[in-house]
């Protein structure tokens, strides 16, 4: 693309930088085209108004509200978890320093009580802290029951203080609630993680996690109401700029036969079906302006995981030798193991199973393997993803185990991994059944804008005379941009880093003076070097000069207003010009120049006149002195 350029195609869009490429695959993307981010302008309401009158064409990706919540769940929940922190205590419940800490906590939390954010971390840091005197003083039976009441009641708060946002209108506080929420979870579950360990390393044989296990199951559930997600109704927010027909397209189906839209099913047959760029077209549908949404519904996935079960074995004897092998799960018995099928590299999988334990633990794995890069070559590593000890519940009731995972980058498949810790009770029972792994589909819906075609005296709406430009740098600082024939509004695209330091004038030639130019190329603008879009934009020949005749010529003129200079295709910059700023005129000359350069061009004449003073002063001295020792 040449450096300067005016679209004949422009488009409004909600996408950020990060997911132009959605919009440069499709197939009939024009390449002279401007592109407006809306999430990255910062615009006033009228300065949208105005790009939405102005675009030619809408691109609107739907917002997920639910499988965009349970992506930002893996991603931040992990990391929350790891910086849960169980603080000192050193009170027992009770005395009369403990009472006194109590006071110190009601006090912090009512300094913060009218800021909600801090206010929830502030209850969840306590209810941490009931977990380190559980620690400590837990095999007392009159303080372990105290200890868990107000455990309880402070989580109980925190669910409380959450859903007390409810202005889900305003980003802000969507944003403070989903977080929140996240924040809780894990809390919650490295909570109950800590418990566990607890009951490993020191409480074994204390009969006492079932009121543990009761309480984790009555916070489950009231965490659960606040993070309402369906794997298989999918819901997308839109918010419609423009009434209008728009073309559905989705994307990252990867191998979905079928699914369904606003309860009707399409059947996804890639050689009957409109494709544009990798995304599937859906169909076509009226929009009104506003907020609207669209649900996708998905069929049951497949089970990646059967019946065929494998005992883990450390030795093998095959022919010619013996083999060792490793224990991925050290210091356990009982562990049967299995592949996974179809794990890939970044997707999202559901993990489901029903079990019961009664007198004993379960555990459960997952181990990845993985490419890890190394200098001299390619190492396949296997690690982790999950290591779960599922404490002994209710007895003889079954319990659902449920977790998300994401696979790395760089998998190349996955093995599950159920055991028994060595340390378990012999005569224990251990139990599970209805196992699920399901692949969480991370679909993408793009509303893109029909275009309405409007005939008037013969021509239509999208026959607009776009001016020819020819342009050359003087320095980097400044260019010159001839416009011939300029009859309609455009917009002039200058593809440089967008800075607000670049500014447009026009320069004040009469019609005859600019097409006098076309005849004496080297005056401004030398030969053409190169030329684009059928010679609609020509390009003249470079100099490097800073200072010249016209360095000053803007100095003192009116640039166009910083309300028509706006970011564009997520780098550049580009101005809206109409007619009027050119005094009606259809020929003229625009300056482009970067105003922070004057502040050079000032700080060099005061240096070069502080320099000449000094000079001045110094031969005026000497001829002074050279006076009075000719006089002397």
């Amino acid at each position: 693309m040449p450096l300067f350029y005016i679209p004949q195609n422009i488009i409004n869009t909600n996408l950020d930088t990060k997911n132009l490429l959605d919009i440069l695959g499709f197939e009939d993307y024009k390449i002279r085209s401007g592109i407006y981010l809306d999430t990255i302008n910062g615009l006033t309401d009228s300065r949208i108004n105005g790009l939405k009158d102005r675009a030619d064409e809408f691109f609107i990706k739907g917002e997920k509200k639910d499988i965009g919540y349970l992506i930002l769940d893996i991603e931040k929940r992990e990391s929350l978890k790891n910086s849960v922190f169980f603080p000192y205590v050193k009170h027992s419940q009770g005395s009369f320093w403990w009472k006194l800490a109590g006071l110190k906590e009601k006090y912090e939390e009512w300094k913060v009580r009218k800021d909600p954010g801090k206010l929830i971390d502030k209850k969840l840091y306590f209810a941490s802290k009931r977990i380190t005197e559980y620690e400590k003083w837990g095999k007392e039976k009159d303080i372990k029951y105290w200890i868990l009441d107000i455990y309880q009641k402070k989580m109980e708060e925190t669910v409380k203080e959450i859903e007390k946002l409810t202005d889900l209108d305003k980003p802000k506080v969507k944003a403070l609630r989903d977080l929140s929420t996240i924040k809780l979870r894990a809390y919650w579950e490295r909570h109950k993680e800590k418990i566990e360990e607890i009951y490993q390393d020191k409480f074994e044989g204390v009969p006492s996690e079932n009121d543990w296990e009761r309480v984790f199951e009555v916070l489950d559930g009231e965490i659960k109401a606040l993070e309402p997600f369906d794997l298989r109704n999918l819901e997308y927010s839109f918010k419609i700029p423009k009434k209008g027909t728009y073309s559905m397209f989705i994307g990252n189906i990867d191998g979905l036969m079928n699914l369904g839209m606003n309860g009707n099913t399409l059947e996804i047959n890639r050689d009957k079906i409109e494709t544009n760029g990798g995304w599937i077209k859906l169909g076509e549908r009226e929009f009104k302006e506003g907020n609207d949404q669209l649900v996708l519904n998905l069929p049951e996935s497949d089970n990646l995981v059967g019946t065929n079960w494998r005992k883990f074995e450390e030795t093998k004897v095959k022919e010619g030798g013996v083999e060792f092998t490793q224990n991925p799960f050290p210091d356990v018995k009982n562990l049967v193991f299995q592949e996974i099928n179809n794990w890939q590299s970044n997707n999202l999988y559901s993990l489901s199973f029903d079990y019961t334990v009664k007198e004993s633990h379960l555990g459960v794995g997952i181990m990845e393997s993985k490419i890890e890069r190394k200098e001299e070559n390619d190492v396949i590593k296997k690690e982790k993803v999950l290591s779960r000890i599922l404490i002994n519940g209710k007895n003889d009731e079954w319990q659902t185990f449920n977790v998300i995972l994401r696979a790395d980058k760089n998998t190349l498949g996955a093995e599950i991994y159920f055991y028994t810790p060595a340390n378990s009770n012999n005569s224990g029972k251990v139990e599970f059944k209805n196992l699920k792994i399901e692949r969480i589909y991370q679909l993408e819906i793009i509303l893109k804008s029909i275009k309405e075609i409007k005939e008037i005296n013969g021509l239509t709406n999208y026959d607009k005379v776009v001016p020819k430009i020819t342009f050359v740098r003087i320095n980097p600082t400044k260019y010159r941009v001839k416009i011939e024939g300029a009859v309609d509004p455009y917009t002039l695209v200058f593809s440089e880093s967008f800075h607000q330091g670049w500014k447009l004038y026009i320069n004040g030639l009469t019609d005859s003076e600019i097409n006098g130019l076309k005849n004496d190329e080297l005056k401004n603008y030398g030969e053409t070097v190169a030329s684009y879009f059928d010679g609609e934009v020509k390009e003249g020949t470079h100099r490097n000069i800073f200072i010249e005749k016209a360095t000053f010529e803007t100095w003192g003129k009116k640039a166009i207003s910083e309300d028509r200079h706006l970011l564009v295709n997520g780098y550049a910059n580009s101005w809206y010009i109409t007619p009027e700023d050119a005094g009606g005129k259809r020929d003229y000359e625009i300056i482009i120049e970067f105003w922070p350069q004057r502040l050079f061009y000032l700080g060099l004449f005061i240096s070069g006149l502080t320099l000449f003073s000094c000079l001045g002063y110094l031969g005026y001295d000497y001829i002074k002195r050279r006076k009075v020792a000719r006089n002397s």
